[in-house]
């Protein structure tokens, strides 16, 4: 969503136990994430495109 906002590559890391990232809960990014591949068809079809 980030990307989309600001028109420019976007990037997050986080470490195991991080519960912010970027300013968000981790949860609110994991569920925004899953709306996007479920938009695009589901995991199967997201993967289609490879790696980013």
């Amino acid at each position: 969503m980030k990307a989309q906002e600001t028109g420019k590559p976007v990037e997050l890391s986080c470490a195991i136990g991080d519960e912010i990232v970027d300013g968000k809960p981790y949860e609110e990014i994991v569920e925004q994430a899953r709306k996007y591949i479920q938009a695009k068809g589901g995991f199967e079809k997201f993967a289609e495109w490879g790696l980013f």
